[in-house]
């Protein structure tokens, strides 16, 4: 699947092995509830991106 740019960006940002939970929350109280780019998150099969997903998932579209 092809990601979008902005979800290729994320993606990029916190693959570093200095990436914390700390900071995926700080991303995720920028990005607020972005139900489409969870998705695109989780599909990436990667932990952390995963965990940003679960984030900013809006849990009333599941």
């Amino acid at each position: 699947m092809k990601l979008s740019p902005k979800a290729e960006n994320i993606v990029t940002q916190i693959n570093q092995k200095d990436t914390k939970l700390g900071d995926l929350r700080k991303i995720a109280t920028s990005i607020k509830k972005d139900h489409d780019l969870a998705m695109e998150l989780w599909s990436t099969e990667k932990y952390l991106a995963r965990q940003l997903a679960i984030l900013i998932i809006d849990k009333k579209l599941l």
